[in-house]
């Protein structure tokens, strides 16, 4: 659904946005939502070569809804309908997973390193290259 230009005009206008409810009625849009007014980004960002948008939500206190259904939801409903307007959009639907993989892909270089450079400094303390190891081995027990 898209207002008039005179009815989004104004930031104002979305305390008297009406929604349309599965029931067909309508209700403002501040009593299924709540959100907050902040400056976006203002750099343009990349992935793979692609101009990249994020979005992102958080789902109000609703015991009957879950984050699986809202994503099942974009997929089959509302995604649909936006590739068919613009063929050339992809979507990518990957929450927190893709930065955890960036975090663990790192870690197996620079955590090894670090690895490394601790049993370097135990060695030179202890004076011994079974012992840093040993501690090292003792640590996570």
């Amino acid at each position: 659904m898209r207002y008039d230009r005179s009815d989004r005009s104004s930031i104002n206008d979305l305390d008297d946005m009406r929604i349309s409810t599965p029931s067909g009625s309508k209700v403002p849009l501040k009593e299924i939502a709540s959100y907050v007014i902040v400056r976006g980004d203002v750099a343009i960002n990349h992935l793979e070569g692609q101009r990249e948008i994020q979005v992102s939500a958080d789902i109000k206190d609703d015991k009957t809804t879950s984050a699986t259904d809202i994503m099942n939801e974009i997929r089959t409903v509302i995604m649909p309908d936006i590739h068919s307007r613009y063929p050339t959009v992809t979507a990518s639907y990957e929450g927190q997973n893709r930065e955890t993989a960036k975090l663990f892909g790192s870690l197996k270089f620079v955590g090894l390193s670090v690895l490394l450079l601790i049993y370097i400094t135990i060695a030179f303390t202890f004076r011994s290259f079974s012992q840093p190891l040993m501690l090292i081995i003792l640590v996570p027990f």
